[in-house]
C-alpha cells in the first residue's frame, strides 16, 4: 500500500507546478500573514507561528504548491500543529518527518518544504476520497490519524481554524 501511495504522488513531487491548480495565486507574504493569525491548537489567540525559524521557507513551499487560499491555510494549520513549522521536525519515533510529519517518503521529500507540501496535497486528496462518507470538515481524518473514524473532532477544528485565518 505504501508503495502505491508513493508511486501515485510522483507526478506532484517531481514535475514543478503539477500539483498547483490554475485558480488563485498566493505569495509567501500571504501565507506568512496567515501564520501570524494562527493560534496554537485549541487556543484562540495568535501563537507567533510566523516567528518560527523555518516559517518563511515553509510558507514559500505552501505558496508554491497550494491551489487556493483555503487550501494554503489548511496546509499551514496542519504543518504548524504537526511540526511547529520546523523543517527538521521528527515524530512517531522518527517515522514522521519534516514540516508535515510525512511517513513513507524519502528524506529529500519530507524535508523539502515545497515537495512535502505537494505530497501533503496528494495525501489530503486521498484522505478526502477515502473518507468521502464523513461530513465535509472531517474528510481529512485519515490524513491525521490513518483512520476515517479517529481524529474527526481534531480535523474539524483544524478546518475551522484554517477557514478563520484564510478570512473565509
Amino acid at each position: 500500500m505504501k508503495h502505491l501511495i508513493i508511486l501515485g504522488a510522483l507526478t506532484a513531487l517531481f514535475i514543478p507546478g503539477s500539483a498547483k491548480g490554475t485558480s488563485e495565486s498566493l505569495s509567501t507574504a500571504d501565507v506568512m500573514a496567515m501564520a501570524a493569525l494562527l493560534p496554537p491548537e485549541g487556543k484562540t489567540t495568535p501563537g507567533g507561528y510566523e516567528k518560527a525559524n523555518d516559517a518563511r521557507a515553509i510558507a514559500e513551499g505552501i505558496a508554491a504548491a497550494a491551489p487556493s487560499r483555503e487550501r494554503a491555510a489548511l496546509m499551514l494549520t496542519f504543518a504548524a500543529y504537526e511540526s511547529g513549522l520546523q523543517i527538521s521536525a521528527r515524530g512517531d519515533g522518527g517515522a514522521s518527518r519534516g514540516p508535515f510529519q510525512l511517513k513513507y517518503v524519502p528524506d529529500e521529500v519530507a524535508y523539502s518544504p515545497e515537495r512535502a507540501a505537494r505530497y501533503w496535497l496528494y495525501l489530503a486528496a486521498e484522505s478526502e476520497r477515502h473518507c468521502a462518507t464523513n461530513p465535509p470538515d472531517e474528510k481529512l481524518a485519515s490524513l491525521a490519524s490513518g483512520s476515517c473514524q479517529r481524529a474527526r473532532a481534531k480535523v474539524r477544528k483544524r478546518v475551522e481554524t484554517a477557514r478563520r485565518i484564510a478570512g473565509l
